[in-house]
Parts: structure tokens; sequence; C-alpha cells
């Protein structure tokens, strides 16, 4: 039993094996957690930017993105909310999680979750990581963008020329965090100015303030001085007043740099006087913001290491082999908030900056007029030619012209006396030569003739066909040709008129063709039509003639020879004579049904045959026919049903007697030719053409194209050595024409065969 077990797992760890080149199309399930409402505006384009950055690297993923909403909880509250998020995509199954920004990452390591401790998480654009968290958690790696202060600084000294530079933040945690981060990197810039030019190191400065930091008078200058404001904490009646003041126009802070993103901070930039910078990626770009720009991680590359970090687990890197590094970061500047600060272009250091929003024209003043200068000359060169390339082709037109008036006139000699007639239709009017006047034996008024005047020339029996074509000159921009019998020369005659469009610009549509006299064609299409059914209808006697020879031949043959041997051989025992009486017998009923059949469509085909049209629903005789021959199918064949609509709405006019007789013809050859499988009756409903298919579909022999086109002649069987005359699907197809329907064929060799009849439906009732 073990051995058992153990060939099973090797048999299934080799299928698995050999379909793996197949599981790189299953996309892998990704599940992404935002720190920020769902509605942030940056939230769209980095969501298709991860997306993009999956699809360069031909990863096929699911992605479900949830958004932790952060500043609508507080404690508890954003805890519980992550864990919330987490228990819906448990659902969703994820085999990696993909972590934005500070809030979100501590809310999933911090709730404790089963879910964020099994799955591999990766996090990017984190600020300031909580390192003593994420050791606890081996499936966990990810990017650290790390707030670089003193390149922001010098940034904001290159676009503004300034140095005065601050901050906003109180006591949250990353508050504190970022005092601590401004606090250490300002000291380290001091004690290395120090250093290099050799002086005391400061002494130790923890548990001190940022601000007393700052205050050290004798170095002040050499560092860069960035003051955090306090915005929450204030009290009193002018503390607020005094807040704003300190960073309006009349205030000594004109500068701000971003360092977080959150309800307190949201929406200050628009009470600054001043130019506003960001540290971080959040807002930058958008309107709800005036950032004009910074040293930092951008959304783009945010998006793209996370994700190639991503992929690396994917394909079977562990986590805890992935060391946590920083991300990479670009100075990038808003062209839109620089140009609202009155900063040209010519102050930016060329190369170093990457810059959104900026057009064409701005970016390349140069390059752009220059452009238009040589599209100006393009273009004034390109009409001067037209116009010169104008002026000649009216030159040529006049030659052209007249050698068409040249070609005319030739026509006209070529054509004169061969009743051809050039005409044109044009504003509900025929247009004619003066020679078509003169065989009507009309006056010439400019050539005009109205259609009125036209169908008065125009057979009785042809005039209704010659209005719609000519009416739909009209409105149709397509040519054609009709035949008709006029009188144009005083007798009735046959004529071919023959058009095309020459011009649809808008105008009403104009046509232009020939009136040419067939009569003499159309008489000897007639002679040789009537020779050729003489000659057809001497064929098919002979034919039918020769074929009922040998037909009635091979029965009266059995039936002679075989009464012949009951008559002279005395000594043929009771058993072979029962025997030669049951081949008589077979014989004379195929005899008698040859002739029946023979009788059948020669009625059928004169009109002698009566055929009772009623209107019935098609379920009446779907399953009486059904029922009997359930009774006559072959051991080892499945008859079975398919009703795809239901019958009982379905209604034709037709005779009831003969639909049977179709059908059963159809179900008696295929149980003849199927030895296996099943034969299906079956009714459907053709929406497009409305109609009803009664099919009998059978998985017996199947049929070869070539013997299809031959399969509905008169004698025509597919095995000489089977039962019948030859003569039923004949019958079936001439019956069904009468009823006003068809019988199609769908069959190819050893995959069996379908026998419709089709029906024209009439008035289905509606449930």
């Amino acid at each position: 039993m073990k051995f058992k077990y153990i060939l099973y797992g090797l048999l299934l760890s080799s299928v698995i094996a050999l379909s793996g080149c197949d599981t790189d199309n299953i996309p892998h399930s990704v599940a992404i957690i935002h720190s920020y409402e769902e509605d942030y505006k940056g939230y769209a384009d980095f969501n298709l930017l991860l997306t993009e950055a999956f699809k360069k690297r031909d990863v096929p993923v699911d992605i479900h993105i949830a958004y932790l909403d952060c500043e609508r909880y507080l404690g508890q509250e954003e805890l519980d909310r992550m864990s919330y998020l987490l228990d819906s995509l448990s659902s969703f199954n994820p085999e990696i999680i993909l972590v934005n920004d500070d809030q979100a990452t501590w809310s999933l390591l911090a709730c404790t979750h089963p879910l964020a401790k099994t799955i591999p998480i990766v996090f990017a654009g984190v600020n300031y990581p909580d390192w003593q968290l994420i050791e606890k958690y081996p499936n966990v790696t990810g990017l650290w963008d790390k707030i670089d202060f003193i390149e922001n600084y010098n940034v904001v000294k290159e676009i503004t020329g300034d140095s005065d530079l601050f901050t906003l933040a109180d006591y949250t945690v990353i508050d504190r965090k970022i005092r601590e981060d401004l606090k250490n990197t300002m000291l380290q810039e001091l004690n290395k100015y120090r250093q290099t030019n050799h002086l005391t190191p400061l002494p130790d400065m923890a548990g001190k303030s940022l601000d007393s930091l700052i205050s050290i008078e004798v170095d002040a200058q050499h560092i860069p001085k960035i003051e955090i404001l306090k915005m929450r904490g204030r009290t009193g009646p002018d503390a607020l007043s005094a807040f704003l003041w300190r960073f309006s126009k009349f205030g000594n802070y004109n500068h701000y740099i971003q360092t977080k993103r959150d309800y307190t901070v949201y929406g200050i930039t628009r009470l600054i006087s001043g130019e506003c910078f960001t540290a971080i990626n959040e807002s930058f770009g958008y309107n709800d913001e005036s950032l004009v720009g910074g040293y930092f991680t951008s959304m783009e590359i945010q998006a793209d290491d996370q994700i190639s970090v991503a992929t690396r687990i994917m394909k079977g890197e562990s986590p805890s082999s992935i060391p946590i590094v920083h991300h990479k970061k670009e100075y990038i500047l808003d062209w839109n908030i620089l140009k609202s600060f009155g900063i040209s272009i010519q102050q930016i250091p060329k190369n170093k900056y990457k810059i959104i929003n900026i057009n064409f024209y701005e970016k390349h003043p140069v390059i752009f007029w220059s452009l238009i200068g040589t599209s100006s000359t393009a273009l004034l060169s390109f009409i001067i030619i037209l116009l010169s390339l104008y002026f000649k082709s009216i030159g040529k037109n006049m030659l052209l012209l007249s050698q068409l008036k040249n070609e005319r006139n030739i026509f006209l000699a070529a054509t004169y006396g061969n009743r051809i007639f050039i005409w044109q239709w044009k504003d509900k009017h025929f247009i004619f030569e003066e020679s078509f006047f003169k065989m009507i034996s009309a006056p010439f008024s400019d050539g005009v003739i109205s259609l009125s005047e036209i169908m008065q020339y125009i057979h009785p029996d042809h005039r209704k066909k010659y209005f719609f074509n000519i009416k739909n000159y009209n409105n149709h921009s397509s040519g054609g040709s009709m035949e008709f019998i006029a009188s144009f020369t005083g007798d009735y005659q046959w004529w071919e008129m023959k058009s095309i469009p020459s011009s649809d610009n808008g105008d009403p549509i104009k046509h232009i063709g020939v009136l040419q006299n067939i009569h003499e064609k159309k008489m000897r299409e007639e002679e040789l039509k009537e020779a050729r059914e003489i000659a057809e209808k001497a064929e098919l006697k002979q034919s039918f003639i020769a074929n009922m020879s040998h037909e009635i031949r091979t029965p009266l043959n059995s039936i002679v020879g075989f009464a012949n041997l009951l008559a002279i051989d005395t000594d043929i025992d009771s058993r072979e004579r029962e025997n030669f009486v049951n081949i008589i017998n077979t014989n004379s009923e195929l005899l008698l049904k040859l002739i029946n059949d023979v009788l059948e469509i020669s009625r059928i085909e004169s009109g002698q045959s009566s055929f009772l049209m009623e209107y019935f629903t098609i379920g009446e005789v779907f399953e009486k026919v059904f029922a009997t021959n359930q009774v006559l199918a072959p051991k080892g064949i499945d008859f079975l049903k398919e009703d795809l609509d239901k019958a009982s709405i379905l209604h034709v006019t037709a005779d009831k007697y003969r639909t049977s007789q179709i059908l059963n013809n159809f179900i008696s050859n295929a149980f003849k030719f199927t030895t296996q499988g099943y034969v299906k009756l079956g009714l459907k409903s053709l929406q497009n053409t409305g109609e009803i298919e009664i099919f009998v579909e059978d998985t017996g022999i199947g049929i070869e194209e070539a013997s299809q086109k031959m399969i509905f002649s008169r004698f025509y069987k597919k095995n000489e050595f089977t039962q019948g005359t030859g003569l039923g699907l004949s019958i079936c197809k001439a019956i069904a024409e009468k009823m006003g329907g068809k019988i199609k064929i769908e069959s190819q060799p050893d995959h069996g065969s379908k026998f419709s009849l089709i029906l024209p439906q009439f008035s289905p009732i509606i449930e």
C-alpha cells in the first residue's frame, strides 16, 4: 500500500514538472496597502506605476488594493482598521503584500495579525522604519526612504538664494522621529565643520533640544538652519495669529519644507507666502499643495524599487535574504509652481533637475522657435509650389478638356446607328444626346426628359421594377444595370441600362450610364434556353428510364430466380424454402416501394400530389416522430432528443404528414449508417432568419464532400449494397420545397452527419 502512494506521488510530481511551463501565465495574487485615504490624488498614478512595473518585468498579477486612511483613526483604532483590512484580504489569499509609507507599514506589523506573520511583505516609501518591530518579522524586507535634510537645504539655497528654512512638526511618533533625525543631521554637520577647522567637538547633546543646538551662536552660520515650528499645544487668544504671522510675508520664515503628510499640515502651503519645498513625494505635482520640489524619492522610483524586490521574492528568493536598502532619490521641480513665483528656466542648473509640467517650448525655447521658423519656411515654400502646380494644371486641364470633347465625338460616331445612347441622371431628370430624341420622335430641348415621360415608353409589366431602380439613384452612390422592355422605337423591345455614380461630395448624387438595345441578344438567349431545356428533358427521361430499368431489374431478377427454384427443385428443405420465400417477399416489397416512390415524386413534381397546409406548433410533430422511432432504434445506438427551444411556442404552416415523412426518412437513414454512438433528433429557432430548424444528427460513417452534392439525386445510393430505392432524399427535397422550406446537410467522413429540415416560422406565441 505504501508503494502505491509513493508511486502516485511520483506521478503527480512528474505532471507538475511537465506542466511547469504553463505556470508563468498564472497571475500572482498581490495585495497592496496604502497609508492614506482612497481619494488621495496621487494614488491613481501610483497604482498605475505599480501595474506598469510588473508588466515591464513580464510578471502577470491579480492586484487587490486596500487603503488604511490613517488620518481618520488614532492609536488602537488604526490597528483595528488594519486588522479589518487584513481579514478582508484573507479571502483574496495573497502570496505577497506590498505596503507603502510609514503609517501603513507600522500598523501592519504592530497589529499582530496572523496574515502579517506568514506572507512575504515588502515595504516602500518609509521615512522612519521601526527597526525593533521589523526584526521580529523574518518575512519582511523593503526600502528605506531616509529624508536628506542637507541636500534639500542646498536645493532651497540654489533655487531661492535664501538659507532660512522651517518645517512643521508636533509630538506624534513621526514628529518626534523627524525632530531627532534633524537634530542628529545638524549635529553631524556642525561637528564635521569643527573637526575640519581643528575646533573642540561639541559636548554630548543627548537630551537637549534642537533649538539649543541652533542657538550655538559661534557656529550657527556654518550649519543648515532648519527650524521646526510646533502647530499644536499653543494657548492664549493670540496663539494662532502669532503662529501664522511667523511664516507670513511679515515674518522671518518664508521657505517651508514638507517632511510629513497628515491633517495638521494638509493645505498649509496655501497660507505660506514664500516658496514651499518637499523632502517626500506625497502631494507633489498635484494642485492640492503648492510645492516647488526638492530632493526625494519620486513615485516612479518608489514603485519601480518596490516591484523589483517583490519580483525577486515571487521568483523564489526569501525576504530574509534580501537586505533593506535606501531608495534612490532625484532632484525634481514643478514648473507650474516655479512660474507662479517668477522663477525662470535660466535660474535652474542644467542637467541636474527633472522638471515636470513643463511645455516643450518653455523647456527648449531655442529649439522651439527654430522649429517654428523652419516650419514656416517649409509651409511658405509648399504654398509657392502648390500655386505653381495649380497654374500648370490649368493648362493641362484645358488640353484634357479638348481631348475629352474629341473622344466624345469619336464615341458618338462609333455608336451612331447601333442604338447605344449616353445619359445622365441629375436633379431627378434624365439628360440624353440629341440622337435619342430623334429615335423616340420627340423634340430636343436641352436633352432633358423627365422620369414620368420615360415611364410612358416602358412596358406596363416592367414599370414598377424600372421606377424602383431609378428612384434609388437619389439615395445610393452605387451603380448597376437592369434589363427591361420598352417601345422607344415604336414596338416593344429589350433594352439594358447601365449606370455608375459620378459624384458624391455633398451635392445630389449624379449618375451617368449607357442605354443599349439588347433585343437580338435576348432573343438568342431565349432560343438557347428553350433548346437547353428540351435537351435536358430528353436527357432526364433517358437517365430516368436507364435508372428505373436497373433498379427494377435487381429485385425482379431475385423474385423470378427464387420462384423458379421453388417450382423446379422439389428437394429443397423447409428451412431453405422459407428463406427463399422471405427473399421473394423482401424483393417484392422493395419493388413495390420503388414503384410507390416513383409515383410519389412524379405526383409531387407535377403538382398532382395534395398538401394539407395548416398552422400548428412544431412540437406536435416533433414529439410524435421521436416516440415512433424510439422503439425502432437499433441495439447499441442511443436515440436522443434535444429541444433547444420551447417546441410548444414555435409555429409553422406546413403539412404535418409530409413533415413527419421527411423526419422519419432522416432517422431511418441515420439508423442504417450508424453502428455506435447516438442518433439525435433536435429542434432550434434560427433568430437571424426567422426560421425553424429540425435536425437529425448521428455519429455514423459520414459523407464526403463530393457525395454531398449528389445525395439528393434520384436513385443515388452511397452504398449500392444497402437496401433502399435511392429516391428517399429526392422525395424529401421535393416535399420541403413544396412547403416553402429547404433541406441542409452537414457531414464529415467518419464524424457523422446532420440532416436539417428548415421551415419558415409563423407568428410565435410569446409567454
